[in-house]
């Protein structure tokens, strides 16, 4: 739990801090409500335990390039731009695209 993030910093060959928001936000029974104020003081807890302990943060998120620049500005060192799914749905409606233009 976030109550434990400095023990659990502090462990012998931790080399930074990946949260899955999802995760955080599904345990405090917020599922997918990253800004409500419960899920961000969790996660302004770990950032900050991050910064104590000089371990970077690393945050698995899809979110506007706004979001993105927040994250980054309230510690988060590390960030996903997008997701495996995210880039087969992509790459599949390319090639959709390109099949149906080439059969035109």
């Amino acid at each position: 739990t976030v109550e434990i993030i400095d023990e659990f910093v502090n462990v012998p060959g931790i080399d930074a801090i990946a949260i899955g928001p999802n995760d955080l936000s599904g345990t405090a029974g917020l599922l997918r409500q990253l800004d409500h104020p419960t899920v961000r003081t969790a996660l302004d807890k770990i950032i900050e335990a991050g910064a104590r302990h000089k371990v970077p943060v690393f945050l698995g998120v899809n979110t506007p390039a706004s979001a993105q620049r927040d994250l980054v500005a309230r510690g988060v060192r590390i960030l996903t731009v997008t997701s495996d799914l995210e880039l087969l749905a992509g790459a599949s409606r390319d090639a959709l695209r390109a099949t149906r233009d080439a059969l035109k």
